[in-house]
């Protein structure tokens, strides 16, 4: 049984608990948040044992065996070392780190304690995924591809009118990129691998972070472009184009319902609709790996989660985007 502890009271926190809480292997022990009052709402509506407003009064406790962390990205880092420290396995919400230098700090101590650390990022372990995966030998040489993955943010309302939340940020490593277009580059390291040429133009705020962007990842013979913008609303797609067809995701891979494809001169269609939570894949992932106690797969996961952090790092310089560490804050 893997009980474990949430840090964090946002909305995420509530869409990961409305599946993980009815997953047999798995049992809420504990919600923190920095206010009592927004931890006892998670603690009764989640069924938690008990509600916290000390992080170090959490960890302190025994029966607490893994941590679930969504706070600002900016505070992942903090919060994921001292869980670790205290013994515990960590299972961090995307994007994982602000940098691969704090990623690597963490895979040491966590490979000295012999303890897990996850990202959690979805897509990784959606079936929809490997369905597409698949497909890409029937298209045959890949040229090109197109990905957008936009969302008008329910904070730009308040934005537009002054009041700027900590997704628009520098301080908290935030913005487009850290935000929508992580999937973008997990997606992209799914397909492709690594890439060897990047570049992102970002409408870049009097925070130093950007609210929309495009990039460029070049291969040897192959350029994927991608979008992510969190002050508008647009179709999302995931266009891949090759010298004997296509496949067309008409929408993102966490929620598109069927791909089209064009092979041996027919248009096909196939039906990726899942009847499982979007969130139920990667948890039980994590809990299989635990359960196996194979630290080896976990360091495996881990090398892909740094080589995408590692893309996101060039790209955020390609567009001098801030971070916790050089953030700044318009005069106002």
């Amino acid at each position: 049984m893997i009980k474990f502890a949430s840090i964090g009271s946002n909305f995420i926190v509530h869409n990961i608990l409305s599946t993980v809480t009815k997953m047999e292997a798995y049992k809420y022990y504990g919600a923190y948040s920095r206010s009592i009052e927004k931890a006892n709402k998670l603690k009764e509506k989640f069924g938690a044992e008990k509600a916290f407003d000390s992080l170090e009064k959490m960890l302190s406790d025994p029966e607490i065996n893994f941590v679930y962390i969504a706070s600002p990205n900016s505070l992942h880092y903090k919060q994921a070392k001292m869980c670790l420290e205290a013994g515990k396995n960590v299972i961090c919400e995307k994007p994982f780190f602000t940098n691969t230098k704090e990623l690597d700090d963490l895979i040491k101590i966590s490979d000295d304690k012999k303890l897990f650390l996850f990202e959690a990022i979805s897509i990784k372990y959606l079936p929809s995924l490997e369905i597409l995966k698949n497909l890409l030998g029937q298209i045959g040489k890949i040229s090109t591809c197109m990905i957008n993955y936009s969302q008008y943010s329910s904070r730009f309302d308040k934005y537009k009118e002054g009041i700027v939340e900590n997704i628009f940020k520098s301080e908290f490593s935030a913005g487009a990129l850290a935000d929508l277009g992580i999937y973008n580059l997990h997606l992209i390291y799914e397909l492709f691998g690594m890439g060897e040429e990047f570049s992102y133009f970002g409408n870049i705020n009097d925070y130093g972070v950007d609210i929309a962007g495009s990039g460029l990842i070049s291969y040897k013979d192959l350029t994927v472009s991608f979008t992510n913008a969190k002050d508008c609303q647009s179709e999302n797609i995931i266009l891949i184009q090759g010298q004997e067809g296509y496949i067309k995701v008409c929408g993102n891979i966490q929620e598109a319902e069927k791909i089209e494809y064009f092979s041996d001169g027919k248009l096909n269609y196939l039906d990726i609709k899942d009847e499982n939570p979007l969130y139920f894949y990667e948890f039980d992932y994590f809990r299989e790996i635990y359960e196996k106690n194979d630290l080896k797969e976990c360091e495996k996961r881990l090398k892909e989660s740094k080589d995408v952090l590692e893309i996101l790092e060039k790209l955020k310089k390609s567009a001098n985007i801030r971070d916790s560490y050089n953030y700044i804050e318009p005069n106002m």
